[in-house]
C-alpha cells in the first residue's frame, strides 16, 4: 500500500528534522530563527503524515482523538491542495502560456 511504501521515508525525515532542532536549540548548529521555524512546521506536517499512515488500515469509526482529527486534517489539506489550489494553478499556467503548449 502507499501507507507502507511511505513509512520509512516519513520516519527518517521526522527523525532528521528532530535532530536538526536539537541541534539548533544547543547551539550546535548556527541557524536563523527562521530556519528553524520552518523545520519546526516541516516536522509537525510529517507528524500528521505519520499518524495518518500508521493508522491507514482503520476505518474512521475505529479512530479517537487526535488520530481522528488528524486524518481528517490530511484529508481536508488534500482536497484543498489537489482540486482548489491546483485547478488554480493550472488556470493561470494556461492564461500565460501561449502557443503550442497551452494545457
Amino acid at each position: 500500500t502507499l501507507a507502507a511504501d511511505r513509512l520509512p521515508g516519513l520516519t527518517r525525515k521526522q527523525k532528521a528534522l528532530a535532530k536538526y532542532i536539537s541541534e539548533a536549540e544547543q547551539a550546535k548548529l548556527q541557524v536563523s530563527a527562521k530556519t528553524k521555524a520552518f523545520w519546526q512546521e516541516k516536522q509537525n506536517a510529517v507528524q500528521v503524515l505519520l499518524t495518518v499512515f500508521e493508522e491507514s488500515n482503520k476505518g474512521d469509526s475505529e479512530l479517537v482523538g487526535d488520530t481522528l482529527r488528524d486524518r481528517q486534517e490530511f484529508y481536508k489539506e488534500a482536497h484543498r491542495s489537489w482540486e482548489v489550489g491546483l485547478k488554480g494553478v493550472l488556470e493561470k499556467v494556461n492564461g500565460e502560456v501561449i502557443g503550442p503548449f497551452s494545457l
